[in-house]
């Protein structure tokens, strides 16, 4: 079975306007190429990408520049941005709803969001997104925040740690270059310090990912479950 066969629709839940780049951009402008829709919800601008505190509104607005760029290069059909502060997500209620609201408002097959990581907005993204995912399912609170809606599939994607187990390997090959110009895009990520190497990060995890499956580039992803699979 092929990635195509079980998503019509796949939503991301990422922390930063790049991390969905990283984790699952092959993927994604995979299945855009396909004909399926793909839609980002993004938590934060990333503004203390910026080397001053003055400097963090015009990054917010730079790096919003550089996701149409990465949206178009990628087939994003559409994006959102809750603007929550970086290095400051919270699993708090209003971010909770908020997450279900986005869920059943897109219906999504699948949902790609973080695993466990070491920074700290994606380790909270990782806490609130399954849960969310599981009570969007719930009869409740229809009114407010829009008809259930049931995602089969919620899947973890790498960003800094690497998996040691996962379960499934996507063959990127075909759509790895988008992968790389999506990142190059994000130019405001290119500095001399631990970002500058990036593509060479990305580049190599996808070579060994891809040889765990016998093909050039491939993306990993651990399978959670919300809700028991019927046998």
């Amino acid at each position: 079975m092929k990635i195509e066969d079980l998503v019509d629709r796949v939503l991301v839940f990422a922390a930063h306007p790049d991390d969905e780049i990283i984790g699952c951009g092959g993927t994604l402008a995979r299945l855009s190429e396909a004909g399926k829709a793909v839609y980002v919800a993004t938590y934060t601008y990333g503004a203390t990408a910026a080397r001053s505190k003055e400097e963090q509104d015009k990054m917010k607005q730079r790096r919003k520049k550089e996701t149409e760029v990465t949206d178009k290069i990628l087939g994003v059909k559409e994006r959102v941005i809750l603007d929550k502060p970086s290095q400051g997500v919270t699993n708090d209620r209003q971010t909770y709803q908020e997450t279900i609201r986005l869920i059943r408002y897109y219906k999504p097959d699948l949902i790609l969001t973080h695993s466990k990581d070491t920074h700290k907005d994606h380790n909270a993204i990782k806490g609130i997104v399954p849960g969310a995912a599981y009570q969007a399912a719930e009869e409740i609170m229809e009114k407010e925040l829009g008809k259930r809606w049931h995602t089969p599939n919620v899947w973890l994607f790498e960003i800094i740690r690497g998996f040691g187990e996962y379960s499934f390997c996507v063959d990127i090959t075909n759509t790895f270059e988008k992968k790389v110009e999506a990142m190059k895009a994000q130019v405001s990520q290119q500095r001399t310090d631990f970002l500058s190497g990036l593509i060479q990060r990305i580049t190599g995890r996808a070579v060994i990912r891809g040889a765990d499956i016998g093909v050039k580039y491939a993306e990993a992803f651990k399978k959670i479950d919300t809700y028991p699979t019927p046998l």
